[in-house]
Order: structure tokens, then C-alpha cells, then sequence
């Protein structure tokens, strides 16, 4: 006969979703939760990357473009530069602010009491002389009869 339940409050349990679950599905479910909550993390990590990569790239283009666009305004500004330097452009301006060319009558020269224009004197430098490179009129049958000898002096220094 089977007994029943009472229904004391003392030793009421409460109701556990896992009584039937053993515990080697209990691990296996674990695992597979573990393992996506690393697969989640992992791939949250490679979106940041990318996204910081794709960024860095932008960044870079953008910086390259700003770089061709201010090099392309210098080149542009040693033009006008190079314009307004030139001599026919300085001969207008300087024909409209009343300049003129100088003449030969229109030239004064100072002469300074007491001043003596001194040459510079001329210092000889030393020539440094390069040494003529040696020529090697040796033929490969003379070096190795050198060797040869040579390799026998050693032997009869040896056998002495």
C-alpha cells in the first residue's frame, strides 16, 4: 500500500524544475550555455575590431585626401609666387610705383678716405695624391706554382 503524502508545512519542499533532469544533461546543458556565451563574446571582440579597423581606414583616406588637397594648394601658391617674382612682372611694379632703369649717369660712386680694397689672397690648397692602382699581370699558372711552393716550404719546415 502505498503511502500518501501529508501535507506538513515543516517538510514541504519547494518544486525543483531539474528533479527529473539528470546530471549528465545538466552538465551537457551547462557546457552548451558556457560555449555560447564564449562564442557571444568572441564575436562581440571581432565586431569591435573590425569596426576599429574600418575606422582607422577611413580615417586614413580621409587624412591622405586632406594631404593631397593642401599639397596641391602649395604647388599652387609657389606658382603665383614664382609669377610675382618674375622679372617682368617686378619691372611693371616697380615702373608703376616710379622706378626706372639706371643709367650710367644716374650711377654715383662713393670713395671712402683711408679705404683699402684688399684682394683677397690665394691660399694654394694641397692636392692629395691618389695612389695608382696596382696591376696584377700574374696568370693563374704562376699563382698556382706559389702555392705550390709554398705548400711545400711548410712540409719541409715539417718534416725538418
Amino acid at each position: 500500500m502505498p503511502s500518501e503524502r501529508q501535507s506538513d508545512p515543516q517538510h514541504e519542499t519547494r518544486w525543483n524544475p531539474f528533479e527529473n533532469v539528470s546530471e549528465n544533461q545538466a552538465q551537457v546543458v551547462a557546457v552548451v550555455v558556457l560555449l555560447t556565451v564564449v562564442v557571444l563574446i568572441i564575436g562581440g571582440l571581432y565586431l569591435a575590431q573590425a569596426t576599429t579597423n574600418i575606422t582607422t581606414v577611413r580615417d586614413i583616406e580621409q587624412l591622405k585626401q586632406e594631404r593631397g588637397r593642401l599639397q596641391r594648394g602649395n604647388e599652387q601658391l609657389k606658382a603665383q609666387i614664382a609669377e610675382l617674382q618674375s622679372i617682368d612682372n617686378l619691372m611693371t611694379r616697380a615702373a608703376t610705383l616710379g622706378f626706372q632703369p639706371a643709367g650710367p649717369e644716374d650711377m654715383q660712386y662713393l670713395i671712402v678716405d683711408g679705404y683699402e680694397y684688399r684682394k683677397p689672397t690665394v691660399v694654394p690648397t694641397q692636392v692629395r695624391m691618389t695612389p695608382t692602382p696596382q696591376t696584377y699581370d700574374e696568370d693563374f699558372a704562376g699563382w698556382l706554382k706559389e702555392q705550390f711552393d709554398s705548400l711545400r716550404n711548410q712540409f719541409e719546415d715539417w718534416a725538418d
